[in-house]
């Protein structure tokens, strides 16, 4: 049997956005050219050009009266919307995400494989956060409608055949909130790629020295300690990200009168620009993974990050990490002014370490690795 025969489809919560799991799909749409791919909302961008080699496929929520409005704010449809989509031409269904995508259903004999980047999480380890990121009158509805929902969260969990994931701290959140067993599979990272890209000059919003944080302006990346931290101290930070939550960390800003600038949209040569001429790289959240601390350790820069979670998992290893606990303002800033000094790792790039420490995120291993997995899933039942 060759992967290659099988029809695949693959489910990804919302085509919308770049960011670390984009590049995971990228990866995965090179393994799987035949697949057509299926999602609530599509917004066709330059980095999601990988997909015009596929068939997309979209929800009612991306069509008529629901188009206009962002997957934030129909996030209550969306089960209902994957529960509509028919994969009964398919051999596999690999869905990928950290939200509704396991909601899909399948026939018996049609393998559903699932990659959770995460428990959906508005519902269970972020509630909290995405809660007070709301206004107050809103808060009461979103509790209910939380209240409602993870019931059937939880139910759907148990669609997949399988579930693998991407870090052994999120195999243990899935333990918790679903009391399902799943395999790690760290995501792959393009090591040559990042070390041989030609920086491209980017007009910097400050003057050096800055520090740097790339994440999606969300709730759970906690930007807000950084913003807090840079008023502290008046360090100054770039952060390099869209979402939702942009004009919240705006004014938040400007009432602290912190020293933090926004940019976005920026292509992966101006992106290394920005880390080469950093101190460094804030990683202020629990981290599912921690695809941009794998981007930062490539080039060696310092990296201060929040002792928790996937950060914490891989960065153990790597020269120029500094953690911070607890998770408040007075850590993040005390652990910036100690580091500030720290000069990047010398000849770390062309060292056999740095080899070494990237090898459980090759791509070659990565592939091989999902192959084996669907094949073994189709032979446990075969049509």
């Amino acid at each position: 049997m060759k992967i290659e025969d099988l029809k695949i489809a693959i489910v990804y919560d919302r085509l919308v956005k770049w960011g670390g799991a984009e590049r995971l799909l990228k990866t995965i749409s090179h393994l799987l050219p035949q697949a057509v791919f299926f999602s609530l909302k599509y917004k066709p961008q330059p980095a999601l050009s990988f997909l015009k080699q596929h068939k997309v496929i979209t929800s009612f929520l991306d069509k008529g009266i629901f188009k206009p409005f962002s997957h934030e704010i129909l996030f209550p449809l969306a089960n209902l919307a994957f529960e509509q989509f028919d994969f009964q031409e398919f051999d596999v269904v690999f869905s990928i995400g950290s939200a509704e995508s396991k909601s899909i259903i399948t026939n018996t004999k049609t393998k559903h494989l699932h990659y959770a980047l995460a428990p959906t999480r508005y519902l269970w380890q972020d509630y909290h956060l995405f809660k007070a990121s709301l206004p107050p009158a809103l808060r009461p509805f979103f509790s209910y409608l939380a209240y409602k929902q993870r019931p059937a969260d939880f139910i759907t969990a148990y669609r997949p055949d399988k579930i693998i994931t991407i870090s052994h701290f999120i195999n243990t959140q899935i333990q918790k909130y679903y009391r399902r067993p799943s395999q790690v599979i760290y995501p792959p990272f393009d090591l040559d790629y990042w070390q041989n890209l030609k920086p491209e000059p980017v007009k910097l919003p400050c003057r050096q020295p800055f520090w740097l944080a790339v994440a999606r302006l969300a709730p759970q990346k906690r930007l807000d300690l950084v913003i807090k931290a840079a008023a502290l101290k008046k360090e100054k930070v770039v952060i390099i990200g869209k979402g939702w939550l942009k004009n919240n960390l705006l004014r938040l800003s400007r009432r602290l009168q912190s020293p933090v600038y926004f940019l976005d949209s920026l292509t992966d040569s101006q992106l290394k620009y920005l880390y080469l001429n950093s101190l460094g790289l804030i990683i202020p959240q629990v981290e599912d993974f921690g695809y941009t601390a794998l981007e930062a350790a490539a080039l060696g820069k310092p990296i201060v990050y929040f002792d928790q979670g996937g950060s914490a998992e891989i960065l153990s290893q790597y020269p120029l990490a500094y953690p911070y606990q607890p998770q408040n303002q007075q850590a993040l800033t005390s652990k910036l002014t100690a580091v500030k000094s720290a000069a990047a790792a010398k000849n770390w790039s062309k060292s056999s370490t740095i080899k070494q420490y990237f090898k459980p995120f090759l791509a070659t291993r990565f592939k091989d690795e999902i192959k084996n997995i669907i094949i073994n899933l189709i032979k446990e039942n075969p049509s």
